[in-house]
């Protein structure tokens, strides 16, 4: 588990300040995420996973965390304004944690803990996903009513 006090913050004006209002490793890349998605705090964590798409719509449990679908962010250079607009960009579907391409991942949540949550989250579903790969067997997916439902439940 990741330890909050253990990461540092970045504020407006993407100076790093004490732990509180904003965490971001990337300032500029997590500024852009908190502007687009001011209700919610972030935490990035470096890791790689697999390309996005199904990771979180195979665990029940994920899918009414995170949201149905897990995007991959377009690469850019960390830190620049290019990935800073590439993250902005994909926050519009309102899911709580992204995949960054050559990167790690975003994760989102209202709180410290939900956001760091989030992030353990997307760590089991893309264990899991990769493990199911390593089967050679077809990936199962939720049905579509479990999705629906979770995403209904995620929006009320």
């Amino acid at each position: 588990a990741v330890d909050p006090g253990a990461i540092g913050s970045a504020g407006r004006d993407l100076d790093l300040h004490e732990p509180g209002s904003f965490t971001a490793h990337h300032p500029r890349t997590h500024d852009g995420a908190r502007r687009a998605r001011p209700d919610q705090r972030c935490v990035g964590r470096h890791a790689m996973a697999p390309e996005g798409r199904d990771v979180a719509n195979g665990l029940d449990e994920v899918c009414l965390a995170l949201g149905p679908q897990i995007d991959v962010i377009p690469y850019g250079l960390s830190g620049s304004p290019e990935l800073a607009s590439n993250t902005a960009t994909k926050l519009s579907n309102k899911a709580n944690a992204y995949i960054i391409q050559n990167h790690g991942i975003l994760a989102l949540g209202k709180t410290m803990h939900q956001a760091l949550l989030h992030a353990e989250l997307l760590e089991k579903a893309a264990h899991a996903y990769c493990l199911a790969l390593s089967t050679g067997k077809p990936v199962t997916t939720l049905p579509q009513s479990s999705v629906d439902l979770f995403t209904a439940l995620r929006t009320s």
